[in-house]
């Protein structure tokens, strides 16, 4: 179980803010809470509570309990580099790389290997992130992030969260200002990543699309190696449920009437480990 506290500093108290504007504020670190507690921990693994909203400042507390017998789905993708262990510490990662694009979209994206990029900002400063996370950043909307805004408009002077009492980011108000959502007149995002998969099972019966496990999650990819798919179909290569191999992945990211869809294509099968 893990306790994340949510603490505005200064001359603020929930009396503070209006009703509406107080309400609008739970939401929105209910939702930031499950969507980053569903990237660790799996869409069913995890159940989130709101525990206490303090007073003498603004602190709204939240308790992730992760279900018994669940391990972490994090370690089987790309997102476990860069030290992103914990669901305090994933949304670190997206307000922190919300804070370096300042609303806008990155002018130029690189991909540096293991899943991870650099983003590069309107003002031409970059930095190194996890792809997944860049990638979240397109769930963070102004529901999301303008109620955060609110108590320094009320006379906060930082925002803090806090992991199991350890602090894991700490904004002050100029800072805040930077963390916008991002605006993209863009409808698809790719990202070129190796991963571990498992075959599960052929889509259709004579096609390149199989299912694949990925650690707990499952994916439907298309083979567009070639050279494997010569190789399975003269018989070299034995290619069937259960089958282990090292790929290299693209993701393709559609985003069409506020909905995401993906695809995923097998660009390069690296080995089999079986």
């Amino acid at each position: 179980m893990d306790n994340l506290e949510l603490v505005y500093s200064g001359d603020v108290s929930p009396e503070s803010l209006s009703y509406e504007d107080l309400v609008a504020l739970l939401k929105a670190y209910g939702k930031i809470l499950s969507f980053a507690s569903r990237q660790i921990h799996g869409p069913r693994a995890a159940q989130l509570h709101l525990s206490h909203v303090r007073k003498g400042s603004i602190s709204i507390g939240g308790i992730v309990e992760v279900l018994a017998g669940v391990q972490p789905v994090i370690h089987a993708l790309p997102l476990a580099s860069f030290g992103v262990e914990s669901v305090g510490e994933l949304i670190k990662a997206f307000l922190d790389v919300l804070k370096h694009l300042r609303g806008t979209p990155a002018s130029k994206v690189e991909n540096v290997g293991d899943g991870n990029v650099t983003l590069y900002n309107e003002n031409g400063k970059a930095v190194v992130v996890n792809g997944n996370v860049y990638f979240g950043c397109q769930f963070f909307g102004s529901d999301t992030i303008q109620p955060l805004r609110k108590p320094f408009e009320a006379g906060a002077t930082s925002m803090k969260l806090k992991e199991n009492n350890r602090i894991v980011a700490n904004y002050h108000s100029k800072e805040i200002q930077n963390i916008a959502p991002i605006k993209s007149e863009k409808t698809e995002l790719s990202h070129e990543y190796e991963a571990w998969l498992t075959v599960a099972s052929a889509v259709f019966e004579g096609t390149a699309k199989w299912r694949f496990r990925s650690g707990k999650s499952r994916i439907t990819a298309e083979i567009i190696d070639s050279s494997f798919l010569k190789a399975v179909a003269d018989g070299g290569i034995s290619f069937r449920t259960g089958t282990e191999i090292r790929a290299r992945l693209r993701t393709i990211q559609t985003r069409k009437r506020g909905k995401i869809s993906e695809q995923h294509f097998i660009l390069k099968v690296l080995e089999r480990l079986d």
